[in-house]
């Protein structure tokens, strides 16, 4: 099977974040940076691991980097926080692979949510945003068991990469220059095959700066 063209690339991606960020700074906008690591765990109870093809409720596990802006109120107290959440430098160190060990899996995730205060600390956060995700193996065939038998699948040769959008909605705590958040992500909201993955992170800010 021919697999569609990639439209999007990380590299694209992460231009977009780029020139987010720069249209918000020449607007002379307080920000605010923060960069951290999180948890990530891929398609929550859709995810078979197991020789006997049972779903398991935790997916793959990744450990992102996590790269934040955020603005100062723009509407009453709402501010814009857009990120980008990627694995292709953890993954140096610690590998994270395909279950039968035939590829290599990496993503990305570039996010716009909405972070609105509900407190003193705690906020609330909601938006779209486009995960890349990819698997890259070294070729040939292997045979793997697939509930009832046996089937040879086809092992990636190259890159193998797949784009989705999702929509997320988080909340978090903000502890002086520290960031706690848990996010929920969706993705096949228009079909009959919702995906959930969950991200938990810890983050701290640069302070603020006006740009």
């Amino acid at each position: 099977m021919t697999e569609p063209r990639a439209v999007f690339t990380l590299k694209s991606m992460r231009k977009i974040l780029a020139l987010i960020i720069a249209g918000f700074a020449s607007h002379s906008v307080h920000a605010e940076f923060s960069s951290g690591l999180g948890i990530f765990a891929l398609n929550l109870n859709r995810t078979t691991t197991s020789n006997t093809a049972e779903k398991t409720l935790i997916g793959p596990m990744f450990y992102p980097v996590i790269v934040r802006y955020q603005t100062s109120a723009f509407w009453g107290d709402l501010r814009w926080a857009p990120y980008t959440s990627f694995t292709h430098l953890t993954t140096l160190a610690i590998k994270n692979e395909t279950p039968d060990g035939t590829a290599k899996r990496n993503f990305a995730i570039v996010s716009s949510p909405l972070v609105y205060p509900m407190g003193p600390q705690w906020f609330l956060s909601a938006g779209p945003g486009l995960m890349y995700y990819e698997l890259k193996g070294e070729g040939g065939t292997k045979v793997v068991n697939n509930g009832t038998g046996t089937t040879v699948f086809g092992v990636p040769s190259k890159t193998r990469s797949s784009k989705v959008f999702i929509f997320e909605i988080g909340s978090g705590w903000q502890i002086n220059e520290y960031r706690i958040g848990v996010d929920l992500y969706f993705s096949g909201l228009s079909s009959d095959r919702l995906s959930t993955s969950f991200q938990a992170s810890l983050s701290r800010s640069f302070g603020g700066q006006s740009w």
